[in-house]
C-alpha cells in the first residue's frame, strides 16, 4: 500500500477520529486538535478530515474484506499514472477553522469514488458508542448535551435533528436539555419525552430506569404504552414488565462523577457495572450472584471498590496475573 495513502488511512479507521470530525469537532476535540496544530501531522490530519466531511461514512464499521479490496483499489489508483488522474478528478474542499492553512485537493479517480460510495452510501447519521471505562460527553446540535456512560451508544440523524429532537439509547445516559420543541429519547422497551428539563436513562437489556431532575418527563413503554409522568425526584423502573414509580432516595448521576450506588440490586448487575466501567471480567461460578446488594464503589478506586462490594457479602477475590480478571469464592 502506497505509504503516504496509508497516514489518511490510519486517521480515518479510528473512532475517536470520525466521530470528532462528524460532531462538528466537539466530541474529543482536546484530543485531535492538538493534533490538528502540529505542523508534522496538519496535512495528513487535515486529509483525512476532508475524506470524512466528503464522504460520511462511518469507517469502523466497514467489514475488513471490503476494507482490504478498497485499499487495493487505492493503492492501484494512485500508482496507475498518478498525474493524469490527478489533473482529471480534482476535488477542492474549503475548511474554515484550519485557520487559512494550505487547503487539500483530493486527487481520486472517478472509479475510485465510485467504489467509496458503494461501500459507504452517504447518510447523515450519527452514532457514538463508548467503550469499557469510557465516559462521553456530546454537545447536541441544539445545544442540549448528554453524558453517556460506558459501554453505551446513542445515535440520531443529523440532518433533521434540530426539528425533530430525536435521538436512541442503548445504555445509561444522563441528558441535559434545551427548552424549545419535545425531545425524545427511544430505547427498545420505552420512549421518554420532554420539553426542557434533565434526567437519567438506564436501558439495558431488560432493565429500564428514568429518573427526573428537574423540569417534567414523560415514560411510555414500548410494549404496553403504558405513560407515566415524574416530576423532579421521581423514577420510574421496568418490574415484571410493570412501570412503576416512586421516590429517588439519591441522584441519578453521581455515576458522572465515578460513583455508582445501588439498592437492593442483585450481585449480577452490581458485578456487570464493575466490568463495563474497569474493563476486567469477573469469575463467578462460586458465589450467588443473585444476592442482593446494598453501597457503593468508586470508578476511581479500584482495589478499594473490590472491596466495599465484596468484603460485606463475606466474598474473597483473587486478581489473575494480568489483573484483567477477578475470581470470587466464598
Amino acid at each position: 500500500m502506497n505509504p503516504e495513502l496509508n497516514r489518511e488511512l490510519i486517521y480515518i479507521e479510528d473512532k475517536s477520529f470520525v466521530n470528532w470530525v462528524k460532531s462538528g469537532f466537539t466530541i474529543d476535540n482536546e484530543k485531535w486538535q492538538p493534533l490538528q496544530n502540529d505542523v508534522k501531522v496538519q496535512d495528513d490530519i487535515n486529509k483525512a478530515i476532508a475524506i470524512v466531511e466528503m464522504l460520511h461514512f462511518d469507517v469502523v464499521r466497514m467489514p475488513s474484506d471490503k476494507k482490504k479490496i478498497l485499499y487495493d483499489r487505492i493503492n492501484k489508483s494512485t500508482q496507475d499514472n498518478p498525474k493524469q488522474e490527478r489533473a482529471s478528478s480534482t476535488i477542492k474542499i474549503d475548511r474554515v477553522h484550519t485557520n487559512k492553512n494550505r487547503i487539500w485537493a483530493l486527487g481520486i479517480a472517478a472509479s475510485f469514488l465510485l467504489l467509496i460510495f458503494a461501500f459507504w452510501p452517504s447518510n447523515s447519521a450519527m452514532q457514538i458508542n463508548t467503550d469499557f471505562a469510557e465516559l462521553e460527553k456530546i454537545n447536541l446540535p441544539d445545544n442540549s448535551t448528554v453524558v453517556v456512560n460506558a459501554k453505551s451508544q446513542i445515535k440520531f440523524n443529523k440532518s433533521d435533528y434540530k426539528e425533530t429532537r430525536k435521538l436512541d439509547l442503548d445504555g445509561e445516559a444522563f441528558f441535559e436539555v434545551e427548552k424549545g420543541k419535545p425531545f425524545t429519547v427511544n430505547t427498545k422497551l420505552g420512549m421518554i419525552e420532554v420539553l426542557g428539563t434533565s434526567f437519567n436513562v438506564y436501558a439495558r437489556d431488560n432493565q429500564f430506569e428514568v429518573v427526573c431532575e428537574t423540569g417534567k418527563v414523560r415514560v411510555t413503554l414500548n410494549k404496553s404504552k403504558k405513560a407515566i409522568e415524574l416530576t423532579p425526584g421521581e423514577r420510574c423502573y421496568l418490574d415484571n414488565g410493570n412501570l412503576l414509580k416512586n421516590k429517588r432516595t439519591q441522584k441519578s448521576n453521581h455515576w458522572i462523577d465515578g460513583l455508582f450506588h445501588f439498592e437492593d440490586d442483585q450481585l449480577k448487575d452490581v458485578i456487570a457495572e464493575m466490568e463495563r466501567q474497569f474493563n476486567v471480567k469477573f469469575e463467578t461460578n462460586d458465589v450467588d450472584i443473585s444476592e442482593k446488594y446494598n453501597g457503593f464503589f468508586n470508578k476511581k478506586e479500584f482495589d478499594k471498590s473490590l472491596e466495599s462490594v465484596f468484603w460485606p457479602l463475606k466474598i474473597k477475590f483473587e486478581k489473575s496475573t494480568d489483573n484483567k480478571t477477578i475470581i470470587l469464592k466464598k
